[in-house]
């Protein structure tokens, strides 16, 4: 598969998968326990982070033996972003599932999703902009 569409999937991914997840849990309903919703969300959480660390590694695999150095460090840096932010919130849901109870956490790193996700977006369009513009070219 092409560089550019791996992008693609993977942009679209970071969105649509939680965005799934969430209208899953809120068309079961909401007449759940504390801890079942905050397991279902720390669940989401975590495999949104793996589902980040998978999609840099496609693009990677594919990516290689190409000029990309500048896809390839934007994926990288924006699977760090998506990563530390999943992973913060994953965190932060499995402590309130151990407490029993919502805990006062400031999560700040959960401010890097949107930035993760604007970069694989970002480098989804410049692949793409690229490609055009070799195509023109020939």
């Amino acid at each position: 598969m092409e560089t550019r569409g791996i992008l693609w999937i993977y942009a679209i991914a970071m969105v649509a998968f939680p965005a799934a997840w969430i209208s899953l849990l809120r068309l079961i309903g909401g007449g759940w326990e504390f801890r079942t919703v905050t397991a279902a969300f720390g669940t989401l959480e975590a495999a949104t982070a793996l589902l980040a660390l998978g999609g840099a590694t496609w693009f990677t695999a594919a990516a290689r033996g190409r000029k990309k150095i500048g896809a390839l460090v934007t994926v990288w840096l924006a699977t760090a972003c998506l990563v530390v932010g999943w992973g913060s919130m994953a965190v932060a849901h499995w402590e309130e599932y151990q407490a029993d109870m919502a805990l006062p956490i400031i999560n700040l790193f959960m401010l890097l999703i949107p930035v993760g996700t604007v970069l694989v977006f970002a480098a989804a369009i410049a692949e793409s902009a690229s490609r055009a513009r070799s195509k023109r070219q020939r």
